[in-house]
């Protein structure tokens, strides 16, 4: 599976890393995997780090994720979410997720730098 997570409770950080090709679907999967991990607590930052990913994911990606962060507004709403990518254009699709997730009560912000991220979660 391109789309790996881990959770760090002391720090309240959910760590996602894409590596190589993913789909939509990896990612959703991954995703309930993370919700239903009785580590997660509602209102943990997101870390989602696809600098290793190949291609670019296409802006109805963003919008299919930003869709699954509403039908679980439940468990998400509150949290933050940093996406990071050195890749201008995984950046833009990142920028179209982070726009989208406003409105599902999630607050997201693309990174191109990882300790800049990190340190906008602990925030």
């Amino acid at each position: 599976m391109a789309v790996t997570y881990r959770i760090e409770p002391e720090e309240r950080i959910v760590y996602l890393t894409t590596v190589g090709e993913s789909t939509f679907a990896e990612w959703r999967d991954t995703m309930l995997a993370i919700l239903d991990d009785p580590a997660y607590q509602r209102g943990m930052g997101f870390l989602s780090d696809r600098r290793q990913q190949t291609g670019v994911p296409d802006p109805e990606f963003a919008r299919e994720a930003a869709l699954f962060l509403m039908q679980h507004s439940d468990e998400m709403e509150g949290c933050r979410w940093a996406a990071i990518s050195e890749d201008a254009e995984v950046i833009g699709v990142q920028r179209i997720f982070t726009v989208l997730a406003e409105a599902t009560g999630v607050t997201a912000q693309a990174f191109g730098n990882y300790e800049e991220a990190r340190a906008w979660l602990a925030r």
